[in-house]
């Protein structure tokens, strides 16, 4: 079954790149336009649940204004059955849409503490990655990366287990 579906998805690269087209298998973006436009994808192709891992340089409260879109568009997903299982900094304030989301919905949104490095990632139905890379002082957008590959997302799904057996339970 995988090897098969590495083949299709090989094919249909290929196809995509003989017509000089962006594939939806892999997609990488450079400018604050591109993280935009590739990240909703987290949250519009989500069916079952999303892994979320935000680490020590999170910052909750700059720029607000996208954040608000991500947040319009976890409690849409959540609303609609999507599982949200998040690893938050533990001194990160949860912007009060997503304390009030976790106190709705606690089955279904759930949120533990963890201070890791590790990169900003998002892990969909355990098949589909986000890997955004940030600077760590914040200051400068590295780009954004999607990946949809079972193999890197059980592996990255893996990393994200541990990381959320070691966390603690979010306390409001």
């Amino acid at each position: 079954h995988e090897s098969l579906l590495s083949a299709l998805r090989a094919y249909a690269t290929q196809a995509d790149v003989s017509r000089a087209r962006p594939t939806q298998f892999f997609q990488l973006g450079t400018t604050l336009e591109d993280n935009k436009s590739i990240q909703l994808r987290t949250f519009t192709e989500s069916q079952r649940e999303v892994c979320q891992i935000l680490n020590i340089h999170h910052k909750p409260k700059s720029n607000r204004s996208a954040k608000s879109i991500w947040e319009n568009e976890i409690e849409r997903a959540v609303r609609r059955g999507v599982v949200f299982r998040s690893i938050y900094p533990v001194d990160c304030d949860l912007p009060p849409r997503l304390s009030k989301l976790a106190a709705e919905c606690p089955d279904i949104f759930q949120i533990k503490r963890l201070d890791t490095d590790f990169t900003r990632c998002d892990i969909i139905d355990q098949k589909k990655t986000l890997i955004k890379i940030v600077h760590q002082d914040a200051t400068a957008y590295g780009g954004i990366i999607f990946i949809e590959n079972e193999t890197f997302a059980r592996n990255l799904q893996s990393i994200f287990d541990q990381l959320w057996d070691q966390a603690r339970p979010n306390v409001s």
